[in-house]
């Protein structure tokens, strides 16, 4: 078993429990996606509830294109993360929007750029670009995107995005031999959008140290890892030994901007049910932050909007007000 050891001052910039970033996912992640949430006026509710209750930032997923087999196995359906953050930007003009988790390798860099950009300038510089490679083989399949050149192209993604918002142009080489300097203008208001990459292999942790501000790193039990391609992280000694790997990584890199690392927190059950265990869940939220986790996501999906908002406003009382008290 690996030692619960603190990461303070190792991989972030963190002064206390105070400081730990609460996001809330839109409920859509179910299929079919609920009726009462398909609308922006909902979307706008639920956003002003989480931005009362004390919420940092509002995320979306990404399916474009999932598959009958697999929604039928559990998967769900989403919004467009783009268009469906834009109606978060303007419900409410303080709460942060992440992509949570925009597979790279689903669009070309240069689309993924001029969208994320966009939906950043119009939001006043409020996206996280939350981005990650993608296990459907049926989804990628169905994009026409080579399923095993997804590492390659997320790699390729996260150079011409570095590149782009660097420089303000990127130069394409064509086929014919001829070179384009491409500028896909607006460009982000704060010079580049913080991007944070979703996954648990080792492989991803790298890239985090070379390419971006933030970590992603994601339960999952260890029945369902090879499904969804991923390491199984079951509880916080699987996620102390990652730490630690990221760690000695950072320090081979000679990295010293800080890496923000949001782990979703599944101790003490789901938030929108009445036996949600809260003493459970802020005791996990206390051993997770002690390893170095910065921010956690969660979704509270009641069944209806009245429901869903009550909800979201209980677990800000329960938990991030409670959370924050006990780091003053």
């Amino acid at each position: 078993m690996t030692a619960l050891t603190p990461a303070h001052g190792l991989v972030v910039s963190f002064a206390g429990v105070a400081d730990v970033r609460f996001g809330l996912g839109i409920p859509v992640g179910a299929h079919p996606m609920p009726q009462w949430i398909q609308s922006a006026d909902a979307i706008a509710a639920v956003t002003r509830a989480a931005a009362d209750s004390g919420f940092d930032h509002v995320f979306v997923t990404d399916h474009p294109a999932p598959s009958r087999r697999w929604l039928a196995a559990g998967g769900h359906d989403t919004f467009d993360p783009f268009v469906s953050l834009t109606a978060v930007a303007l419900a409410d003009p303080t709460v942060g929007l992440l992509t949570n988790l925009v597979p790279l390798a689903y669009r070309h860099p240069l689309i993924l750029a001029k969208a994320a950009a966009s939906l950043d300038v119009l939001a006043g510089g409020r996206l996280t670009l939350g981005v990650g490679v993608g296990y459907l083989r049926s989804e990628f399949a169905a994009l026409g995107v080579p399923f095993d050149e997804r590492n390659a192209r997320v790699d390729a993604a996260l150079r011409t995005l570095g590149r782009l918002w660097a420089d303000g142009s990127v130069e394409v080489t064509h086929s014919t031999g001829r070179t384009d300097e491409i500028m896909p203008l607006p460009l982000p208001p704060r010079g580049s959008i913080p991007i944070w990459i979703g996954g648990n292999a080792a492989r991803t942790r790298q890239r985090v140290v070379d390419h971006a501000q933030g970590w992603m790193p994601m339960p999952n039990p260890a029945a369902v890892a090879p499904t969804v391609r991923s390491p199984a992280i079951e509880g916080p000694e699987d996620l102390a030994a990652m730490l630690l790997d990221l760690r000695r990584r950072v320090d081979r890199a000679e990295r010293t901007e800080p890496i923000e690392v949001v782990f979703v927190v599944r101790e003490g059950g789901d938030p929108a049910t009445p036996d949600f265990e809260v003493n459970e869940h802020l005791d996990a939220l206390i051993t997770y932050v002690d390893l170095g986790v910065t921010g956690t996501n969660v979704t509270i999906e009641g069944r209806d909007l009245s429901e869903t908002l009550d909800g979201v406003a209980k677990y800000g009382a329960a938990v991030i007000e409670p959370f924050k008290l006990r780091g003053e």
